[in-house]
This record gives C-alpha cells, structure tokens and sequence, in this order.
C-alpha cells in the first residue's frame, strides 16, 4: 500500500495493522476497505498501514505519522478494524489512547460499530448504513402500530 499524504485540514483516518506473517500488505488492503463503510467522505480519507508488524511494537511508521498527524490537528477521528490493530500490549493500547483523547480525535472501530447500527439497518462495508429487510419489516409495522394510535 502507498501511504496518504499527510492531511491538510481536520480529516478522517484509517489505521490498518497486520502481524509479521503478512507482509504482503494484502489482509490491510482488506482491513482498510472494512473501515471505508464508516467514514463520512471516503475520497478525504487519510490511510495509515503498517503491514507485517507487530501489534506489541510501539515503533509502526504509519502509527507514528498518524500520531503526529493528530497532534498537529489534522485528524478528527481515526477508524480501526478493531482495537488490537493499534496494540496488542494493554499499555501500548493505553499510551495511543491517550494520545488520541488528548488532541481530541475520536476513534471508531468497524467491530464496534457493527453492534451500534440501528435496528433495521446493517453495515455494508461498500455504503455504509443499508437496509436490513428482515428487521425493517419489524420496524415499519412498529411504527404503522404507534401511529395507529398516536
């Protein structure tokens, strides 16, 4: 993968993390198009990756760009996979956190927001909310009920 140039204003960014074993890249290529799905203007996207390294190694070269691209002020929110692509030491995983929090960046992980989706809704990692039809049949015949006797 070829790095994001460096943000200009406040934008979203994407952090992807393999192990040693891949080094290809190719498992962050996969990881980057899961966090896509969840961030508000995917053509403003800045991707950090740093394939075949380890979650317990504090020195990425993506990880370290991403933390100065936020304390510069450049990021508003970073999106992972999950948690364990930025750490996979509690302490490493506290020190990022910290560092987020304190320049203000939220972090999204594509894990957790699979569980926050409304009811009637899923994650297309393509277009971000999609109908779930199943569940939205639920929903609209929740809402017929509750304005049959509002």
């Amino acid at each position: 993968m070829r790095p994001t140039p460096r943000p200009q204003a406040r934008t979203e960014a994407i952090y992807a993390r393999t192990a040693a074993d891949d080094a290809t890249g190719t498992a962050c290529e996969a990881q980057v198009r899961e966090a896509l799905g969840l961030v508000e203007d995917a053509g403003n996207v800045a991707v950090y990756a740093d394939p075949g390294k380890s979650g317990l190694d504090a020195d990425r070269p993506a990880l370290r760009r991403l933390l100065a691209d936020a304390r510069r002020g450049g990021l508003r929110r970073v999106v992972v996979r999950d948690i364990a692509r930025l750490a996979r030491s509690a302490t490493l995983l506290e020190t990022i956190l910290g560092a987020l929090r304190a320049v203000g960046v939220e972090l999204l992980t594509v894990e957790g927001a699979e569980r926050v989706v409304p009811y009637g809704y899923r994650l297309d990692p393509a277009k971000g909310l999609a109908v779930h039809e199943q569940e939205a049949i639920i929903v609209r015949k929740m809402f017929k009920g509750a304005a049959r006797h509002a």
